[in-house]
Parts: structure tokens; C-alpha cells; sequence
């Protein structure tokens, strides 16, 4: 047990001493380390604010990913004005801000110190499509100097997201807009354009000979309508069975070698195993497995059997000398091709 009576006011004092010099060696410390961090904190604001850590010009800021739009229209849609410190600039601000525009559908914006530069990575939104209101007139493109309530007329990305034509052509004019036109397209339908576009595009692409479609009317919900270079096309409510009716689109490629397509009103390819031609006057039946006209005046309905062959030259197509001069009954069955 510790003898308190041995120990000696000298000790006691001395051992306060201690005490209080540590306490002020640990204060010294913590003050010294504080004017440390303040230092290289000041230091590094202040060399940032030198001329050499500005960004003066667009030259200084580098944009990757971008395939349609150009370089310098992706730096025109930043929010700086030159020159500006680099430490004034906020990364995540700025790329929020690109992304808000209709052509961006993400950026990343990295600040570089050595050298003073800015990199913008970019993932755009690639137009495919130009969409009309189902008033609108698709055949006249809006004036330049149109203004978005003047006319509603936007452009369709693949997923369906909607980029304002005025925003798209004033950012860079010199893009050249897509050739095909969607009119009628609601919001409601925009999920639907997703698939529908999806088997448009691998039909256009990796079809051997596609038929080239120029429109697509959606406003009536229960008859999608194509227009095509061979005609007009009706598909009736869109579904699952709209990539073959692409695929029964492409073996009637040959039509215009059989009718007159001046005579034609539109194909129905609502039953794609069962194609229509609306003529004037009267409505024929395709087949595009068989041969392509039978004038009987008993017209079959059914599609025919296939022949595994191309028969446009048959005797089918005109049976006899006697019936090419007889009466075109009003009723022609094309019964297959």
C-alpha cells in the first residue's frame, strides 16, 4: 500500500508542473497541426485560383463518346463561360445540366489539373425516327425558327424518349434528320415503340431483300398503318404477329410486277397467313407461297398450298387466251404467289 504521508509537497508540485506543461505541449500540437491543414488548404486554393489552373477557352475541354453530334455542339451545350477557375466548376452540376438537354442521355464530366483541362464523356441519344402529332402534316418539316409550341414535332430515340426537334437542329444543324416518320404516336404508346422498332430495325437490316418503310401511322390504336414503297399496308392492331407480317411484307416484294400499283388501294396483312390486295373496286387474296392471280369466277379464299417454288409465269396467273378476254370479276382471288 502506498505511503501518502511519504510524499512531499515538492513532489506534488512538481508533479503539477508536468501536468500542465504536457497539457500545453498537447494544445501546441493540436495547434500546430491546425495551422498545418489550414496552410496547404489555403495553399491549394490559392494555386488554383492562379491564371495557370483556368479553363480560358473550349480547347481545354475534350469530349469523348460522341458519334452524331460533334465535338464542338456537345461543348456549346456546356454551362461555362470562359475563362473560368476550375475548382468554380462543378462536375456533377454540369453534367446534370447535359443531360437535361434532349440529345444526351448521360455524361460524366472529369476536372483534370495537370493539365488544366476538362474531360465530358457523352452517351447520346441516337434519333431514328421523326414523330408527328396525328394533325400534323408529316410531308413539311417544321420552319427553323419554330418554336416548340408552334409545332410538336419531335424526334424518337430506340427506347422511345422524345428530343425536341428545335433543340436537336440548333445544337448542329449540319446532322441530317432520319428518313422515317411516325405520326400519331402517343405516350401511351411509347413502350410498344420499343419491340416495334426493335423488329423494324432487324428487319431492315438483316432481311435479304426488305420492303422499305417510309411511315408509320398510329393513330387509329386498332389499325397500325405502314406506308411502303409498294403501298399502303394495314396491319390492324400492332402484336406479336407484326414480325411476320414483315416477313409476309418482303414475299410480296414482286407484286408490282403482277397489278398495277396505281390501281392499289392497300395490302392487308392483318392475317399475315392470309394477305389482301384492296384494288379499286374489288379485294384480291395473296398467297405468297403460291402463284399470285387466279381470275376464276369462283374465287377461293383459302390460301393455297405452297409449291415450293416462284410461279409467276404460270397459267394461273392468266389461265387461257379465252378468259384474258373475258370480264375481270369483281371478286379476284390473287391465290397465292
Amino acid at each position: 500500500m502506498t505511503d501518502f504521508a511519504s510524499i512531499s509537497r515538492a513532489d506534488l508540485t512538481a508533479r503539477r508542473k508536468r501536468l500542465r506543461w504536457q497539457r500545453r505541449l498537447r494544445a501546441a500540437q493540436s495547434a500546430w497541426r491546425l495551422m498545418v491543414v489550414m496552410g496547404l488548404a489555403g495553399a491549394a486554393i490559392w494555386a488554383m485560383t492562379l491564371p495557370g489552373w483556368v479553363i480560358r477557352s473550349a480547347n481545354q475541354v475534350e469530349i469523348e463518346g460522341n458519334e452524331f453530334l460533334s465535338a464542338d455542339a456537345v461543348r456549346s451545350l456546356l454551362p461555362i463561360i470562359y475563362p473560368k477557375a476550375l475548382w468554380e466548376l462543378e462536375s456533377s452540376s454540369m453534367a446534370r445540366q447535359l443531360e437535361a438537354k434532349g440529345p444526351i442521355a448521360k455524361a460524366v464530366v472529369t476536372r483534370h489539373l495537370f493539365p488544366p483541362s476538362l474531360t465530358v464523356a457523352v452517351q447520346e441519344r441516337r434519333p431514328v425516327a421523326i414523330a408527328y402529332p396525328a394533325t400534323a402534316n408529316p410531308s413539311q418539316l417544321p420552319s427553323a425558327g419554330a418554336t416548340s409550341s408552334d409545332s410538336p414535332v419531335g424526334l424518337l430515340d430506340p427506347t422511345g424518349a422524345w428530343i425536341s426537334l428545335e433543340n436537336y437542329t440548333t445544337i448542329d444543324p449540319s446532322i441530317p434528320l432520319p428518313t422515317l416518320k411516325v405520326i400519331g404516336i402517343d405516350r401511351q404508346y411509347r413502350t410498344q415503340w420499343v419491340t416495334l422498332y426493335h423488329d423494324l430495325d432487324t428487319y431492315q437490316t438483316r432481311s435479304a431483300n426488305p420492303v422499305k418503310i417510309l411511315e408509320i401511322n398510329w393513330s387509329n390504336p386498332a389499325n397500325l398503318i405502314l406506308i411502303t414503297e409498294l403501298g399502303t399496308v394495314h396491319l390492324g392492331t400492332y402484336d406479336i404477329r407484326f414480325p411476320e407480317q414483315l416477313r409476309a411484307l418482303t414475299q410480296m416484294r414482286q407484286l408490282p410486277e403482277k397489278i398495277d400499283l396505281a390501281q392499289l388501294t392497300y395490302i392487308d396483312l392483318t392475317n399475315p397467313k392470309t394477305p389482301l390486295v384492296q384494288m379499286q373496286g374489288e379485294t384480291s387474296e395473296v398467297n405468297p407461297s403460291t402463284n399470285p392471280v387466279s381470275t376464276s369466277a369462283s374465287a377461293d379464299l383459302a390460301p393455297a398450298e405452297p409449291s415450293g417454288e416462284d410461279s409467276y409465269g404460270s397459267d394461273k396467273y392468266g389461265q387461257n387466251d379465252e378468259q384474258d378476254d373475258a370480264a375481270p370479276d369483281p371478286s379476284t382471288s390473287l391465290s397465292g404467289w
